[in-house]
């Protein structure tokens, strides 16, 4: 297949060049012989989507003498990786940490709460605004309700934030939501799961099936390191594109870190 490809490349070309010198007899020659080869046409195998990490980095810049963030940034050689952050330490150098982070390809995430998508949008738009003059790619939505009368709220809030970042990577948080719903809202991805491990075990994820996978997300907390294997291996089989799993809160990254990455990065193409 790759060498059809390379016939094919100096096929263009030399159509391209006798274009150029004006032999357009000599060019449809060559294209029509071309066409009518016996050779095999390349096709494209689809590319099978990655397993990545979506990691709630809710510590400061500084915290561990700066160990957490800088474990995230090594890790992002790997696996791809988008964190979800907000200001917790006004006094830390937020600018430069985002920047670092962001010089690694990771997506830096804005977490803004909706409360259950009851909380004033004028007050999303307030929080949009604010982490906009900071170095990030996009939005993180917690705790947006599934409802069928909630869907207008989420999608106004998701256009307010495209209209101020354009390129905006939009992720929601809304555990459970009916496949109808992750299908219709206008995010990038979607948490469909954020829970422990012994319920991780069990979720149904037959009625997520034909859904991309990198639309879904889960987030498995309270996993002990002799299960960290099973839950991944879990999200993979469910066709789940972004997850993280973790024995700690949220304010620090598992004992396990390290050994999760590696198993994500030999999972992933």
């Amino acid at each position: 297949m790759y060498r059809d490809y390379i016939k094919l490349l100096f096929v263009l070309i030399a159509i391209s060049f006798l274009l150029l010198i004006g032999c357009t007899d000599d060019a449809e020659d060559i294209f029509y012989n071309t066409l009518s080869s016996n050779s095999p046409s390349p096709t494209l195998t689809p590319e099978k989507a990655k397993l990545s990490l979506l990691i709630p980095l809710y510590s400061c810049p500084s915290d561990e003498n700066g160990k957490i963030w800088e474990k995230v940034k090594e890790a992002s050689d790997k696996v791809q990786i988008a964190i979800i952050w907000g200001i917790i330490c006004e006094e830390d150098n937020y600018q430069g940490a985002l920047k670092e982070l962001g010089n690694k390809g990771i997506k830096r995430l804005a977490y803004i709460s909706t409360s259950d998508s009851s909380r004033p949008l004028s007050k999303i738009d307030e929080d949009i605004n604010f982490y906009s003059h900071y170095p990030i790619d996009g939005f993180f939505f917690d705790e947006v309700s599934n409802s069928e009368e909630k869907v207008s709220y989420i999608k106004t809030a998701i256009s307010y934030a495209k209209d101020v970042l354009p390129s905006a990577f939009i992720v929601i948080n809304s555990p459970y939501a009916d496949p109808s719903f992750v299908k219709k809202v206008p995010a990038d991805t979607v948490i469909i799961f954020e829970n422990e491990f012994t319920d991780w075990q069990t979720f149904e994820a037959k009625p997520y099936e034909n859904i991309t996978s990198t639309k879904l997300a889960a987030l498995i907390h309270t996993t002990p390191h002799k299960s960290l294997n099973t839950a991944i291996e879990l999200a993979e089989k469910r066709n789940i594109g972004w997850v993280y799993v973790t024995d700690k809160d949220w304010a620090y990254l598992p004992t396990y870190f390290d050994e999760e990455v590696s198993i994500i990065s030999h999972i992933s193409p």
